[in-house]
């Protein structure tokens, strides 16, 4: 039975420490610890007592005591080599209270503090000892055995930690230290997938004993070690998007190229004067048009490029295709949907007869759709023009006037119908990794080219999607809900055009016809980019296997599956090209510190502005300044602090 000044061992959940007995109860007993805590606890937390302390000296004085204690339990407990204990007792069955062991170990004139001392360490080290009943044997030799030699790959790894640290302080100069990979590995995890990687919170671990708050500091460590490169594309490694193709696609492609196509019984429109309207650098030409004047008014063909012809489905190209979805286009480089030999063969390419899938639509003199078929065809562009040729030429050669007013007249009809013409402002960011150089260019939505070429896919897009409608062929159709809300939007009215685009319901794909508010059109279905979208492939397939009478490619259910599929990996898409284009800007704005912008102020917060800078397509927010400023209003946007691995931009007004 304890005693009102006993000193104690208590054992509470990772330490043991040092107390004094106030009072004792069956139950209960009441304990001043020796940090000055006074608590209630029940006796099998005591693992070791003895008399000692008179409670007269006041709790000050019991403090001071008990840290001495304390203090030299610890220091004999560190001082005892277990294993020696081990060793004295190895295979002994019975097992040995630890007072027993104690005297075992420093003799019979053993004292308390010893007894303590090895008391502690029983507990505490697990690896020699397992307790039985209310004493303790001896562990097996070989599981030993196994417990040193798992501590010493833990001292081990101790010894790397510290020298990686080391080296990391000192802004990783010199040789990498032996037996860094590990942590390496963790820094770049942390990098690639941020506060979701698995080693979060051993990257932060390994930053902060390294002194490595600055971010940047840490990627160039990791850019010298030849783990990433100075502008490496992280977004692209986070989101798993494979940027090689397998060997045995490349094989297959390569096969397939060389091979004889089927075109013996397409339409042959060789003859017609196609031409391709693209930016100059573009190699994937999915589309050409052409134009025919005729006595009662003229016949416009929209030519696809026929990869599904070059594309076995369930082939190896197939299934990476439907992996991929879709071809993504970054300041810095193309990731394609296809093998470059296939998307060579396949393209519209100057000079070269194509197999393409035509949308051949009939106007008559006023411009009004008279009819239209779509036909497997063999075609052969005869120019490749650049937007900018093409804008010089739309005034001067009839083909291309034609074809521009006739889109304009389409357009106009969409917008008749509630299509959303949401010009916000857009930039062509291109960069060379290599040299770090980027061109920022503001992209025109008033190009004559522009408007000719995106309106004449609209309309191919529509007349597919009602030609599979029409005649109940499952397909993908692109849809969209009208929003809550629609808002008066011109031109450069930036501020309506903000809270229009807030209110607008997102597109989605659907195996479902339903119409397509954004475009103004009743029904719509994308096939005009089959090189870059597998949705746009898969309804090719659908068509050409209609248009021949064979069994349809997709049923419902398939298309359902294709459905769900691709829209998550557009989605990813979409997200790896905005966030890739982010970081180039930043790289480019990082230049431009104290660099001034027009903005203009799109919405008001109760401490900052959400700003418009048009000329870099950049929203961004904006602590407040002295002046108050109102929605609508025009700014001059300072560029103070950037820093694009992070990305940290920070702006201010200008006075």
């Amino acid at each position: 039975m304890l005693t009102q000044g006993d000193i104690v061992e208590i054992k509470e959940k990772n330490r043991i420490s040092s107390g004094v007995v106030l009072s004792s109860g069956e139950k209960q007993i009441l304990v001043f610890c020796f940090d000055k805590r006074e608590f209630k606890i029940s006796p099998d937390k005591i693992l070791f007592s003895n008399p000692g302390l008179s409670l007269d000296k006041g709790k000050d004085l019991l403090s001071t005591e008990l840290k001495k204690i304390q203090e030299k339990r610890e220091t004999l407990k560190q001082k005892i080599q277990l294993k020696i204990l081990w060793e004295t007792v190895e295979g002994e069955e019975n097992p040995r209270s630890a007072e027993n062991l104690a005297e075992l170990y420093f003799g019979s004139e053993v004292g308390f503090d010893e007894k303590a001392a090895v008391i502690r360490l029983l507990h505490e080290d697990r690896g020699y000892f397992r307790a039985r009943g209310n004493g303790f044997s001896p562990v097996d030799s070989k599981t030993v055995k196994m417990m040193e030699e798992s501590r010493n790959q833990q001292e081990l790894h101790k010894q790397r930690e510290e020298r990686f640290i080391s080296w990391l302080s000192e802004g990783g100069k010199g040789e990498i230290p032996e037996g860094s990979s590990g942590f390496l590995e963790i820094l770049k995890d942390f990098f690639i997938f941020e506060n979701q990687s698995g080693k979060f919170k051993q990257a932060q671990s390994l930053l902060k004993k390294g002194k490595l708050a600055d971010l940047d500091a840490a990627f160039n460590i990791l850019v010298k070690c030849g783990i990433f490169h100075q502008r490496e594309n992280l977004f692209l490694k986070r989101y798993r998007v494979p940027q090689k193709f397998p060997e045995k696609v490349e094989s297959e492609a390569q096969e397939r190229v060389t091979e004889p196509l089927p075109i013996g019984d397409y339409l042959d429109l060789s003859g017609l004067n196609l031409f391709s309207i693209d930016e100059e650098t573009t190699t994937d030409i999915d589309d050409a048009l052409s134009f025919e004047k005729l006595q009662t008014g003229c016949r416009v063909g929209v030519h696809i490029a026929d990869a599904a012809l070059l594309i076995k489905k369930d082939s190896l190209m197939d299934k990476e295709a439907y992996a991929r979805s879709t071809s993504i286009y970054l300041p810095d480089e193309k990731i394609s949907m296809l093998p470059d030999s296939i998307t060579e063969k396949a393209s519209l390419v100057k000079g070269e007869d194509r197999p393409a899938l035509s949308v051949l639509a009939t106007f008559d003199q006023i411009g009004n759709l008279v009819s239209w078929e779509i036909k497997e065809t063999l075609v052969k562009v005869k120019r490749k023009l650049s937007y900018q040729e093409a804008d010089r030429l739309i005034d001067e050669e009839e083909a291309l006037s034609s074809l521009y007013h006739l889109a304009c007249s389409f357009k106009n009809k969409r917008v008749q119908d509630g299509a959303l013409v949401l010009q916000f402002p857009k930039v062509d960011i291109s960069a060379n990794r290599a040299t770090g150089e980027i061109s920022i260019k503001p992209m025109s939505f008033k190009s004559k080219s522009q408007v000719l070429v995106s309106e004449w896919m609209v309309l191919a897009n529509y007349l597919a999607g009602l030609y599979c409608y029409e005649n109940k062929i499952p397909t993908l159709y692109r849809i969209q809900d009208p929003p809550s809300q629609i808002f008066p939007t011109k031109d450069g009215d930036w501020v309506n055009l903000y809270r229009q685009r807030k209110v607008i319901r997102r597109g989605e794909i659907s195996t479902h016809p339903s119409p397509h508010f954004g475009l103004g059109l009743k029904v719509y279905s994308q096939m005009s980019s089959p090189i870059r979208r597998y949705s746009d492939l898969v309804v090719h397939r659908q068509l050409k296997a209609f248009l021949r009478g064979n069994p349809l490619s997709y049923q419902t259910e398939d298309l359902e599956m294709i459905r769900a599929y691709s829209e998550r990996w557009i989605e990813i898409s979409d997200l790896v090209e905005r966030e890739s284009k982010r970081y180039w800007l930043l790289n480019y704005l990082e230049r431009k510190i104290g660099g001034k912008f027009q903005g203009f102020i799109l919405d008001v917060h109760p401490s900052e502005y959400l700003i418009l800078i048009p000329d870099l397509a950049l929203e961004i927010y904006c602590a407040k300044g002295i002046k108050e400023q109102k929605v609508g209003d025009e700014v001059e946007a300072v560029i103070q602090q950037v820093k694009p691995r992070s990305n940290v931009i920070k702006i201010s007004i200008a006075s």
